[in-house]
């Protein structure tokens, strides 16, 4: 591999995993606006091979009355494009029924998830949005106003235990 890339790949990380290290060095602001908005949180596949746990959940449990339900339903069965393929459209979809099913029928307003791939399939079955988790923080930091409207659109009384 080289030299170059070796350089880039060593200081790379996801966004959310950034945030997080910022957040424990005490260089994030915590000035969120407080959202009774509850979510339904998929750890991509992706980042549960980097092994840095789940820096977005971590994240979204730091806005004051966001509810964040971790949906351990496994992979969404999108597996990067494969899923997108006409021929391993179906299979997709079977291997992301639980995932598909829980986002549809789950006690919360919206999905989220770090993988764009992941998006789309639980989008599949559920009239339910799905945005990354980045998108939801804009919004308790009053950057993304639209992004209510979306919470909006998947609105279903709010579940808080």
């Amino acid at each position: 591999m080289p030299e170059d890339a070796i350089a880039v790949a060593q200081h790379t990380q996801e966004a959310c995993h950034y945030l997080w290290q910022m957040h424990i060095g005490g260089r994030l602001k915590l000035d969120f606006q407080p959202q009774r908005i509850s979510v339904g949180y998929h750890v991509p596949c992706h980042l549960r091979a980097l092994g840095v746990g789940a820096p977005a959940e971590n994240l979204l449990r730091l806005v004051p009355g966001m509810k964040v339900n971790r949906l351990e339903k496994g992979c969404s069965g999108m597996a990067g494009l494969w899923g997108i393929k006409r021929e391993n459209y179906r299979a997709s979809l079977r291997a992301g029924l639980e995932l598909i099913s829980t986002v549809r029928d789950g006690p919360f307003q919206i999905g989220t998830t770090e993988c764009s791939t992941c998006k789309m399939q639980m989008e599949q079955g559920s009239e339910k949005p799905t945005v990354h988790p980045i998108k939801l923080l804009a919004l308790a930091y009053g950057l993304m106003p639209e992004i209510a409207d979306l919470v909006r659109s998947g609105d279903k009384p709010l579940v808080v235990s």
